[in-house]
């Protein structure tokens, strides 16, 4: 099945794209009539300006250090639009992109929060995610750990003594190369980190995939994660880890290298029930796709597997009445049944 971009991202990119100078609190990059052909100058703008703002960024590579700070949505135009390298403040979301560094994504939010969501973050060399502080949140998004001398996917690092400092990684693909993949790490005594994964793969990383260290405090909870080839979390700090429903088994991927093939322990592995409604995954599909005519249930992992409700053929039994001999018997007449 061909798989859709985030429509409604495409939609109001392409609009605000070619539609003549941006509204008040919407700032477009690279397109007809835009105002802005670098992304720095858009995101300054935006920080200037009071309120909520969206910098809507078109098709392409764009190069050079980019800083957002404040209460601005970053929205590119799929996996095109293709960003060196982002540092994310306080405030700032980033949707359907694509962003490659060393690291890829940098995050220093103090005690505010960023979010990530439907993005390609890509190592080049070092820790492809580095997060020093505030409540970083990714949700279907890979992170791709797998070129050369890249570290691992994602490490904490308090920039800040004292501050709380947490990682939610939601429905997310890491892919690495023998390497770690998460490292928890508190450096001082003071720190505390807490990092989270849910519903979450992690293929292709080492023994130590998993590590908690540190001389502060730092937590990790696993709930509906696949890590394969199998690993035990390294813990070298203070704090908890927490664990539920954790695999081991390979994930099972299509010719993509992203989306569950046919029979993959990933399909409807999630956490269980309705959570995710409305949800889009990474290439813009809708969540909760029932492989099946079950429940709907999420895959485990950036891509959902496009759902096919089949008919089932059953077998059922029939009972006809019988005249033998004078007496009355029953006779059993097997037979199939389709029901959708």
């Amino acid at each position: 099945m061909t798989r859709r971009l985030h429509l409604v991202a495409l939609a109001a990119a392409a609009l605000a794209l070619t539609a003549g100078p941006a509204a008040a609190d919407d700032f477009c990059v690279g397109g007809p009539g835009c105002e802005f052909q670098a992304i720095q100058p858009a995101l300054d703008a935006a920080q200037a300006n009071p309120g909520h703002d969206r910098v809507l960024i078109g098709p392409g590579a764009w190069a050079g250090s980019t800083v957002a700070t404040g209460d601005v949505e970053i929205r590119g135009s799929g996996p095109a639009t293709t960003i060196d390298g982002l540092v994310l403040g306080a405030g700032t979301t980033l949707e359907d992109a694509t962003v490659a560094g060393a690291p890829a994504l940098r995050v220093v939010a103090h005690t505010g929060a960023a979010t990530v969501r439907r993005t390609r973050l890509i190592g080049r060399g070092g820790s492809v995610v580095s997060s020093e502080s505030g409540a970083l949140t990714i949700r279907d998004a890979l992170i791709d750990a797998r070129a050369p001398e890249t570290g691992p996917a994602l490490t904490t690092a308090a920039a800040e003594a004292a501050a709380l400092h947490t990682v939610d990684v939601e429905s997310a693909t890491l892919l690495g190369h023998g390497q770690e993949a998460i490292e928890a790490r508190a450096v001082d005594p003071a720190d505390h980190v807490t990092v989270t994964l849910r519903d979450t793969v992690a293929a292709g990383f080492g023994a130590d995939a998993l590590a908690r260290t540190g001389a502060g405090v730092a937590n990790m909870s696993l709930d509906y994660v696949d890590v394969f080839p199998a690993a035990e979390v390294v813990q070298h700090a203070a704090g908890t880890l927490t664990t539920a429903a954790v695999l081991h088994v390979a994930p099972g991927f299509a010719a993509d290298g992203i989306t569950p093939a046919a029979g993959s322990p990933l399909i409807d592995a999630a956490t269980p029930g309705g959570f995710g409604v409305g949800e889009l995954d990474l290439l813009g599909d809708p969540r909760l796709a029932a492989l099946g005519c079950g429940e709907a249930r999420r895959d485990i992992g950036a891509v959902e597997t496009a759902g096919s409700c089949r008919p089932r053929r059953h077998r059922t039994l029939r009972l006809r009445y019988v005249r033998r001999d004078g007496h009355y018997a029953t006779r059993v007449i097997d037979a199939p049944l389709t029901v959708g």
